[in-house]
């Protein structure tokens, strides 16, 4: 078994890999690893260690220095790629958000409200979890603006066929965002009640958005 002293001396491969090293590096310019046994588990394969020393030697070498270049070069050449791909979206969420339009709906906002409720009725009857002919006085009011809001974003704007299109595409987390909160606003814009509604979603996206991002 090595010794902490000699532990001290060599790197694992995820110190390569932090170096710089990709596994091709590894296998082209350094000799084969030592093979010892892993001082936490014991029955883990064994880990592959390089001694300090000629890894820092290879480090110096003119074709180590002149692979890393052309990583690096690559590396900014995708970078480079992703972004403009995703510009390139996002200047077409932007057009999208432009033609955004809420239809009006031809009925009383109580007839809409009950149109709701009569939905939410069914929905929980498919389910298995009708508890009873929801109502007005049954339900609180912010509960039915939220139900408002979600039917009329589904049913009177394109918002599903268009987040649909946006799977697959680089930056789709950022256009869909942007995007949502354009239908709210418009919502909001074009149905001033449940604009405390909208907005409220509107905080809730971001808030999962810039939990979930990465």
């Amino acid at each position: 078994m090595a010794t902490k002293q000699e532990w001290k001396e060599m790197y694992t491969k995820s110190d390569l890999k932090g170096l710089g090293f990709t596994e091709s590096m590894m296998e082209d310019l350094l000799p084969k690893p030592i093979l010892k046994t892993n001082p936490k588990y014991k029955s883990a394969p064994q880990m592959k260690l390089w001694n300090m020393d000629v890894v820092n030697e290879v480090m110096e070498s003119e074709e180590f220095k002149n692979r890393l270049k052309a990583r690096e070069r690559r590396i900014k050449a995708a970078q480079k790629a992703v972004a403009t791909k995703q510009n390139e979206f996002i200047h077409q969420v932007d057009l999208k958000i432009e033609e955004i339009e809420v239809f009006n709906l031809d009925i009383s906002d109580a007839d809409l409200r009950q149109a709701v409720l009569r939905e939410k009725d069914d929905y929980y009857r498919a389910v298995g979890k009708f508890t009873g002919i929801l109502t007005e006085k049954s339900v609180d009011s912010q509960t039915i603006d939220r139900w408002v809001v979600n039917h009329i974003r589904h049913y009177y704007t394109t918002y599903d066929s268009e987040v649909y299109e946006m799977k697959g595409y680089v930056g789709k987390n950022t256009g869909y965002l942007k995007y949502q909160e354009a239908v709210l606003n418009k919502i909001a814009e074009t149905y001033p009640k449940y604009k405390e509604e909208c907005l409220r979603q509107i905080e809730r996206k971001r808030d999962t958005y810039l939990r979930y991002e990465y």
